[in-house]
């Protein structure tokens, strides 16, 4: 009889042990898992809201979205290039441009357009016209855009032009502007450098030159989310 409660107290004590390896192993598992789970997470860039404008230019019209994170302030756009899969904006300046190589090697390029940062605006450039628009935003269940006009007289040559914008919309528009001083393929395709015009709060909504107008459509809840990995940082 002493033998037989011997043998059950060791198999009590062997199972204790097997469990207890077990429910170790399970838990590196899952902090492994977790791990990995965050490294993937971390890579993936999210952009809650779309920014979407079209463009008419000599009566052909397209369209153009930024993709933007309203709390982490990046700004996200696609050109119309194969070889350029994304350009983001950072809220310090910085643009990190995504493509692919001749190689067909994913590549990351950084450039710092410093004037985003440290923006000065020339007072004597831009006046309120009193123009005024209004964006219907009901097809998105959103308050509608209101938007103001301005004259904008140019510096280095003769002649003005007819702007529109919006404080609206909580972007640092600097951000967009700054997309029009990056160099070679990822620069923006129509002139919107209106880094010492605006303010960060100010984001056009409208322009008009001979043979091309712009506008801006709406402002809404669009998803998207861009995976950051694989891409190799150029020096």
């Amino acid at each position: 009889m002493q033998l037989f409660k011997y043998s059950v107290l060791l198999l009590v004590l062997v199972s204790c042990q097997k469990e207890t390896k077990t429910n170790a192993l399970a838990a590196v598992l899952k902090m492994e898992d977790s791990t990995a789970n965050s490294i993937d997470n971390d890579s993936i860039l999210y952009f809650e809201n779309a920014l979407i404008y079209e463009i008419d230019v000599d009566g052909k019209k397209q369209e153009i979205w930024f993709y933007v994170n309203e709390e982490k302030s990046q700004i996200l756009f696609v050109p119309k290039d194969e070889m350029i899969k994304a350009v983001i904006s950072f809220p310090n300046g910085e643009y990190k441009i995504y493509g692919i190589g001749e190689f067909k090697d994913n590549f990351v390029l950084s450039e710092k357009i410093e004037i985003v940062v440290n923006n000065f605006i020339d007072e004597t450039v831009l006046k309120s016209n009193k123009q005024t628009k209004i964006i219907s935003q009901k097809s998105s269940y959103q308050k509608d855009i209101i938007c103001n006009g301005f004259t904008m007289n140019y510096q280095q040559m003769a002649g003005s032009e007819t702007l529109l914008a919006t404080t609206q919309i909580p972007i640092n528009a600097l951000q967009i502007y700054g997309f029009a001083r990056l160099e070679g393929d990822a620069l923006f395709p129509i002139n919107i450098d209106y880094l010492n015009v605006f303010k960060k709060n100010q984001l056009f909504t409208h322009i008009y030159y001979p043979q091309l107008a712009l506008r801006l459509i709406t402002y809404e809840s669009n998803p998207y989310e861009f995976d950051t990995s694989g891409y190799k940082q150029n020096k």
